[in-house]
C-alpha cells in the first residue's frame, strides 16, 4: 500500500521551492506599498504571497533593499 504523507526531507527541501514577497527595490520609509513593489521570490521561509493583497497600500516602517523579505512588523 502507498503512502501519501510527506517525508521528513520533503519537508526540509520544501520552503526552498516556495516562495515569499520581498521589495522589488530598495524602497524607503513612509512609503505607502503598490503591486510593483512587491516580487516573489524564493526560499519561501516569509511571508506567503497569498498575503500580498493585505500588505499593497500598507506604509512602510523602514527601508527595504532590493530582494528583501518583507514581514508584518514593517509596516505601519
Amino acid at each position: 500500500e502507498k503512502s501519501f504523507e510527506i517525508s521528513e526531507r520533503e519537508k526540509e527541501i520544501r520552503t526552498d521551492f516556495r516562495r515569499s514577497i520581498v521589495a522589488a527595490r530598495k524602497l524607503r520609509a513612509g512609503k505607502i506599498l503598490e503591486a510593483d513593489d512587491l516580487a516573489l521570490k524564493r526560499p519561501g521561509d516569509g511571508m506567503k504571497p497569498k498575503k500580498q493583497s493585505e500588505v499593497i497600500g500598507k506604509k512602510l516602517r523602514r527601508d527595504l533593499k532590493m530582494h528583501e523579505q518583507l514581514k508584518l512588523e514593517m509596516l505601519d
